[in-house]
């Protein structure tokens, strides 16, 4: 492969793995916003304190504060299912760009 196929391909995969992940956090900030409404604490609050912390950090700290849910229809709806769906997006890009990373090596040593 001539560096320039490798360079758009790694560019290419770049920008999809950033796009794939970049939706399952969007989709995560959404639910902690639901769920720390939901708890009638202020989401907006825990979203800001989420990014500012880079994610992790934020939300060990919002689910050792959190509140029990008050509002019992919020449970079982699909607002209250969206982490698992953010997940799903983290781990497929992780996927992603493990599998063509390892073909761009398998690439770049074949030359």
């Amino acid at each position: 492969m001539s560096d320039l196929i490798i360079g758009i391909l790694g560019i290419s995969i770049t920008a999809a793995v950033s796009i794939i992940f970049l939706i399952g956090l969007v989709k995560f900030l959404v639910w902690l916003y639901y769920d720390a409404e939901a708890r009638r604490m202020r989401g907006w609050l825990w979203v800001l304190i989420a990014l500012v912390t880079f994610l992790i950090p934020g939300l060990i700290i919002y689910l050792i504060l959190r509140k029990p849910a008050s509002n019992f229809s919020y449970r079982n709806s699909k607002k209250s299912q969206l982490w698992k769906t953010s997940l799903k997006y983290f781990i497929i890009a992780i996927m992603v760009a493990v599998i063509i990373g390892g073909v761009i090596a398998y690439a770049q040593l074949e030359m």
